[in-house]
């Protein structure tokens, strides 16, 4: 049997550690399920920025043209667009 006490300190430490992970982090299977669409004419930037969020786990496209980018919205839904204006 275990005592009242023993289950309390259980919930304290529990609590404090899901206190101690970032509220914000998204887990890698949800981020794997994101698809972003990185549009930037410069090859570089583009590269740069989709080498970044698929190292972090995200589902990335990367367009070089503003006419591309609109076929392809229209052809697959993508989660977040980067688009440089």
């Amino acid at each position: 049997m275990v005592s009242p006490l023993a289950q309390t300190e259980r919930k304290v430490i529990s609590a404090s550690d899901s206190s101690a992970r970032d509220p914000l982090s998204i887990p890698s299977e949800v981020k794997a399920s994101i698809r972003v669409l990185v549009v930037d004419d410069e090859r570089t930037l583009r590269e740069s920025c989709a080498s970044v969020l698929q190292m972090d786990g995200y589902n990335v496209t990367l367009i070089g043209r503003g006419v591309e980018a609109m076929e392809a919205v229209r052809r697959r839904k993508f989660n977040i667009i980067l688009v440089d204006l």
